[in-house]
């Protein structure tokens, strides 16, 4: 039998017993062409917040639920709280200069 959600659509049948997935371990992954590493709110933010600010009057956050940001440090009070959250794992990518893309 299937269940059904508040708008009256079968969501499938209940999975028995199940308790949740692990956390993702939390690591660095290193590529060919770039690093992906969990963010590091002291090391990350400000270049983050530059990277997303440049020459844009908030267009690279259409498509984000959060943001534009009006300066640094509303995006690092942001990015502290959100990096905080359980359910949230942000991660910066970078080239291998460093620098994050």
């Amino acid at each position: 039998m299937n269940e059904v959600n508040e708008f009256n659509q079968s969501v499938g049948k209940p999975v028995l017993n199940w308790s949740g997935a692990k956390r993702p371990e939390l690591k660095v992954f290193e590529g060919r062409l770039c690093v992906i590493e969990p963010i590091d709110v002291a090391k990350h933010s400000h270049v983050l917040f530059d990277t997303l600010s440049f020459n844009n009057q908030g267009e690279s956050w259409t498509y984000l639920p959060y943001g534009p940001f009006s300066d640094r440090d509303e995006f690092t009070n942001w990015l502290v709280t959100a990096n905080a959250e359980r359910d949230v794992q942000l991660y910066a990518i970078s080239n291998h200069n460093k620098e994050i893309v």
